[in-house]
């Protein structure tokens, strides 16, 4: 298979995959603390910390993944991944804060 450089129309495609797939951790990051936190009796410092946890763990699998697209010769993916993930950090920082407010108020 050739690299995707050669088909543009491709390249594109692989950019906006590895955008989604990033912006899809970044919800996953947000919604799966919520678990641990209302199961525990100190909801607010449980999703902090999972959810920050769930954060590194993101950013290192956005790394990883890059790495290992790039060494593939898939530079496009490992662009739309970093791309992703810089842009959904405020998001998911907006949406963390929201629901730290939601869980700490009830």
């Amino acid at each position: 298979m050739p690299p995707a450089a050669a088909h543009p129309t491709r390249r594109v495609q692989r950019v906006r995959s590895g955008i989604w797939a990033a912006l899809s951790g970044h919800g996953l990051a947000v919604t799966l603390p919520l678990l641990p936190a209302v199961l525990a009796g100190e909801p607010g410092t449980v999703y902090v910390v999972t959810g920050v946890v769930a954060q590194l763990l993101l950013a290192a699998a956005v790394v990883a993944l890059g790495i290992a697209r790039t060494v593939r010769r898939d530079g496009a993916n490992g662009v739309g991944l970093v791309i992703g993930w810089i842009a959904g950090v405020p998001i998911a920082a907006v949406a963390a804060i929201a629901v730290l407010i939601g869980l700490t108020a009830s």
